[in-house]
């Protein structure tokens, strides 16, 4: 599974992508209570709101990829980037209204590029690869987010919340990034 995701290209963009989006993203247990804390000075009630909101966005996201049927590079590479904008722009914004709209867009964000990611390499890897590959999956997105939720952590206390998303957001946009740029010189 290794060897095949090394040789092949399409394969090699979903697993880069999804490294950088697991490490520096998908931290949503670390940084939503700092948001609610620190940003939003909010209560219990105030989190669970903001943790709804992620939630709704994802619903539908879900049902929207499912009304679609097909995951395409396109959808994949879309949710990743509209994912690390939405991610980055959380960290320029401390009211309310803006905060609960970003965080419902980086729920459905979050769940177009997961679905999309996930159908998309099933798709591509022959049948006797896929359990494997979809392993190699799952370590990067569940295996790498105790990583960042460190870096998140440290970055959170050292600059501050808003510095911190900002800073993931740029990151996961690099880490996009890196992914064109790998699949422009495969195309070469």
């Amino acid at each position: 599974a290794l060897h095949y995701s090394w040789v092949t290209p399409d394969v090699l963009l979903l697993l880069i992508i999804m490294l950088m989006l697991g490490i520096f993203g998908y931290n949503f247990q670390v940084f939503t209570p700092l948001i609610a804390q620190f940003v939003l000075h909010t209560n219990s009630v105030g989190f669970g709101l903001l943790n709804s909101c992620q939630a709704v966005g994802s619903f539908f996201a879900s049902l929207g990829v499912a009304w679609l049927g097909n995951a395409t590079r396109r959808m994949v590479l879309t949710g990743a980037a509209c994912f690390s904008v939405v991610l980055f722009s959380l960290g320029l914004f401390g009211s309310w209204f803006l905060v609960v709209a970003l965080l419902t867009a980086l729920g459905f964000t979050s769940s177009v590029f997961l679905s999309a990611n996930n159908a998309r390499l099933q798709l591509i890897t022959p049948p006797e690869l896929r359990g494997r590959m979809m392993g190699i999956d799952a370590l990067l997105i569940a295996g790498t987010t105790p990583i960042g939720s460190l870096i998140v952590g440290g970055m959170a206390q050292s600059a501050g919340v808003r510095p911190m998303l900002s800073t993931m957001g740029a990151l996961c946009i690099l880490g996009v990034v890196a992914g064109l740029v790998y699949l422009q010189q495969m195309r070469d």
